[in-house]
């Protein structure tokens, strides 16, 4: 039988990180048996020197989709710019929605980040999010919906500056 090792899976953080997600990524490295790989920098620094100590990678799986910054240049498969490390972005969820992400989160209980139970939406840096506004909710200002009750999919990014 022959041995396959598990999928690595690269992490690139920086000072500003919600420890939430943290511990996120901590959980699903173990949960899918993922080999987890911590820098700390610039993405294409990162990913530069990532590259040169692994050269057999070709391809990077990605979880952008319709909507995201930059998505509206990509295909499913699209090669990196040429500034870039040279990998075939494999970007699967490229044509879902926001609301359709969740719909698949919920009815396959895959496991997600806990900040989206509280209102985020879209995470980034602690200094530039925030909970999404439209999810306050109506009866107690002070608490917020989930992030998979959001109506309106174009509105995602509103917690995001």
């Amino acid at each position: 039988m022959r041995k396959v090792p598990p999928p690595i899976c690269l992490y690139v953080t920086s000072n500003d990180d919600f420890e939430e997600v943290q511990t996120f990524v901590d959980d699903a490295s173990f949960y899918y048996g993922v080999q987890m790989v911590h820098r700390s920098g610039s993405m294409r620094r990162v990913l530069t020197e990532f590259i040169l100590n692994k050269p057999e990678l070709k391809a990077c799986l990605m979880g952008v989709r319709n909507g995201d910054p930059g998505s509206e240049r990509l295909d499913i498969f699209t090669p990196t710019d040429s500034d870039w490390p040279q990998l075939m972005r494999v970007c699967p969820i490229l044509k879902w929605s926001y609301s359709q992400v969740w719909k698949f989160l919920l009815d396959h209980e895959v496991p997600y980040c806990s900040l989206y139970d509280e209102g985020y939406t879209s995470l980034g840096s602690r200094s530039t999010t925030m909970k999404n506004p439209l999810l306050k909710h109506p009866n107690n200002p002070l608490c917020y919906l989930p992030a998979y009750t959001l109506a309106d999919d174009s509105t995602e990014r509103q917690g995001r500056g």
